[in-house]
């Protein structure tokens, strides 16, 4: 026996079955416990709730409809071809296409700059890169040819200023020698140690006279020795006073003598006035280059 939900009387019912209702208004409503779980009553709430979540999104659909013609002139719209309104709403969103399109296009146009941009800077970089890299080694090169340059130059220089030094010692000791009327060969290798050519205040070379210690010595007077007084602190030393060493008289004739030998005998110098001589010259000059320099100096002198 199926009981109803509803009924209008209790009459004709058993007092248990009648305790299973309660009074509602002018009806019986049968009183169930755990109505909520039968499949009837949860497939009508489910339907329930579709039918309100539907009523709610079309309020939202009808309100923002609402919103949309708000603004506008009713009568004027009720003119409007719904044709062309299409046509025309086509059109514009055919032109929105088309923008958005450009758009895009512009956006990679863009990118393909900004690519093309980056390589352009990359190439730059690399190029600069290389021409630093060139410079700096063409830098070096150069550097280098003028270090060897340098090196060069200094080493001819000194080479240069020791010949000149060299020369000047040479000359001016020859010179005395010849005034001193001392034999050259014999005394230029013990006295030229004692001599050195060095810049005075001026600047200008000038040979002096210095010790063994090689600082430059001074006479009695406190001033300078001179080559000239290094020459007669020689002559009067016991081994220079040897016989061809230092010139003690001239030869009868009146010609006179302008060096000696290494074995003391006299020489006439062909550079003299008094012994001018060519065709000796040449001989000398053959002969001993090294006399042949010192008398054409000692003559000179």
């Amino acid at each position: 026996m199926k009981l109803k939900a509803v009924i209008g009387t209790l009459e004709g019912l058993s007092e248990s079955i009648a305790a299973l209702y309660k009074k509602e208004g002018d009806n019986f409503i049968l009183d169930l416990d755990g109505v909520d779980d039968h499949p009837s009553v949860q497939n009508l709430s489910k339907t329930v709730k579709t039918i309100r979540t539907e009523k709610n999104e079309f309020e939202k659909q009808l309100k923002s409809l609402q919103d949309k013609v708000a603004g506008l002139d009713i009568d004027n719209l009720k003119g409007i071809d719904p044709d062309e309104y299409k046509r025309s709403n086509a059109e514009l969103v055919a032109l929105k296409l088309e923008q958005e399109n450009r758009n895009i296009q512009k956006l990679k146009d863009e990118k393909n700059w900004e690519k093309l941009e980056l390589q352009l800077k990359d190439q730059q970089t690399k190029d600069l890169a290389a021409i630093v890299a060139a410079h700096s080694s063409e830098k070096d090169s150069l550097l280098k040819q003028m270090e060897n340059i340098s090196e060069e130059t200094t080493k001819n220089l000194s080479g240069m200023q020791a010949s000149l030094k060299k020369h000047l010692k040479d000359k001016e000791l020859t010179q005395e020698l010849a005034r001193a009327k001392g034999n050259i060969t014999i005394l230029t290798p013990h006295i030229s140690p004692f001599i050195d050519v060095r810049p005075n205040s001026a600047g200008e070379y000038e040979a002096i006279v210095i010790g063994a210690d090689s600082n430059q010595r001074f006479n009695n007077a406190g001033k300078p020795m001179s080559i000239e007084e290094l020459i007669l602190e020689f002559k009067e030393k016991p081994e220079f006073k040897g016989e061809g060493v230092f010139e003690v008289q001239k030869q009868s004739g009146g010609s006179g003598s302008d060096g000696f030998r290494g074995d003391g005998s006299a020489v006439k110098n062909p550079y003299s006035k008094e012994h001018w001589n060519v065709t000796e010259q040449g001989k000398l000059f053959a002969k001993d280059k090294v006399v042949h320099d010192q008398m054409k100096a000692a003559a000179a002198a």
